[in-house]
């Protein structure tokens, strides 16, 4: 079996670098290629074009199979509440946005809720402008088009977000995650049903929900990042664990797996990108600006 080809590129708008994390483009003409991925909770936004290939959708994992069409199919996802696998069969290519906290909802029309009421959902969120761009790259396979044509797209794409309050929730959920939704409301000045309705209408899911994943990455962040002193005490200590029981249960009940298990089979992709694969590929990077 051939290698797959992972290249992580950025965008060099200075407006999307706060919106927009990353692009990547991964993909193999491999007939014979077998992977099984595996990604964990996470409460970025992803959106993902997949050229020339069948998705069977099940509750936890879905499987890709090559076929013939040259049709793109989208996937959005959010709510990234627990582990899920992707069994990929075939050639396959695959060009996705990772978007930060709310940054996709800089360029819809109305709010998250509305747009996929799953985990991920087949739709294209965004104008038929982008097709041709998605088209053009898979004919030519130059990252520096795809780059300049996609920070054009979603430059054009910009709608904004004018309610500033759910921004301001998210930010002290960043600075404190065990915040209640008492103590939200009352530092922003709202009432409690207020607080629920913005976390609901912009990020399709309650405070709680939100909280738990958050705590659950600042763990798998601190795990990357170059002061680890090893000990798993640590990791529970920054994601504001309550003890190490907590932090068990919590990662036990999101990946069914202990945190010792989960790190040790962990493939470390890129700082925030966590994935286990079966067949780790060898990454490469556009210079990032």
């Amino acid at each position: 079996m051939s290698p797959s080809t992972f290249q992580i590129f950025y965008p060099q708008s200075e407006k999307l670098k706060t919106l927009i994390k990353l692009y990547y483009v991964h993909y193999s003409e491999d007939e014979n290629y077998v992977d099984q991925l595996t990604y964990f909770p996470n409460h970025m936004t992803t959106f993902s074009a997949y050229r020339g290939t069948t998705i069977v959708k099940e509750q936890y994992q879905r499987i890709h199979r090559s076929n013939t069409s040259e049709e793109w199919h989208f996937l959005l996802m959010h709510k990234i509440d627990r582990s899920r696998s992707i069994i990929t069969k075939g050639s396959f290519f695959k060009i996705t946005v990772v978007f930060y906290p709310l940054g996709l909802n800089h360029f819809l029309s109305k709010h998250i809720v509305d747009v996929g009421a799953d985990h991920y959902a087949s739709i294209q969120p965004f104008s038929s402008g982008i097709n041709p761009i998605l088209e053009m790259f898979y004919r030519i396979r130059d990252f520096q088009y795809l780059t300049t044509s996609l920070d054009d797209f979603f430059e054009s794409a910009y709608v904004g977000l004018k309610e500033n309050r759910i921004k301001r929730l998210i930010h002290l959920l960043l600075n404190d995650v065990n915040l209640s939704v008492e103590r939200m409301a009352y530092l922003e000045n709202i009432s409690r049903k207020t607080v629920l309705r913005l976390f609901r209408q912009h990020l399709d899911m309650s405070p709680t929900a939100y909280k738990s994943i958050l705590k659950f990455r600042r763990s798998l962040e601190a795990f990357q990042d170059e002061n680890y002193n090893g000990k798993m005490t640590h990791l529970a200590y920054e994601g504001a664990y309550y003890d190490q029981a907590d932090f068990n249960n919590h990662f036990k009940e999101k990946t069914g797996l202990t945190p010792k298990q989960l790190f040790a089979e962990l493939n470390d992709i890129k700082k925030g990108l966590f994935w286990k694969m079966s067949h780790v590929p060898k990454v490469q990077y556009l210079k990032e600006r």
